[in-house]
């Protein structure tokens, strides 16, 4: 920003971390827009991060932000830009588990 002091601070948020980074032995959930859905089928466009948040649970990823009606953004911890209500995913990526046997569950009935 150019011009004159007027003692006011703007901060600007871009979204943080890269995409294709993985946790260290914690879940990085980020989170996407998607471009348009058609024919019961989303266009998936990878080029429309948001954002992300961190989930600490080890073999039940939470759907944190609550009832399917919200977004990834209304999680606590999210930084980045707003994600839509609906025509958005969130890609988990982790590294580091123990060993035990994990379950996974997933998608809204």
């Amino acid at each position: 920003m150019v011009g004159s002091d007027n003692g006011v601070d703007i901060t600007i948020n871009g979204n943080p971390n890269d995409p294709s980074t993985f946790g260290n032995n914690i879940w990085h959930a980020y989170c996407f827009n998607i471009a348009a859905y058609t024919n019961n089928a989303a266009l998936f466009n990878y080029s429309n991060y948001r954002g992300m948040y961190t989930e600490n649970t080890l073999n039940k990823i939470q759907q944190a932000f609550g009832h399917k009606a919200l977004n990834p953004s209304t999680t606590a911890g999210y930084v980045g830009c707003p994600v839509t209500n609906n025509l958005h995913t969130v890609n988990y990526k982790r590294r580091g588990f123990p060993c035990e046997v994990l379950q996974s569950k997933c998608c809204w009935t």
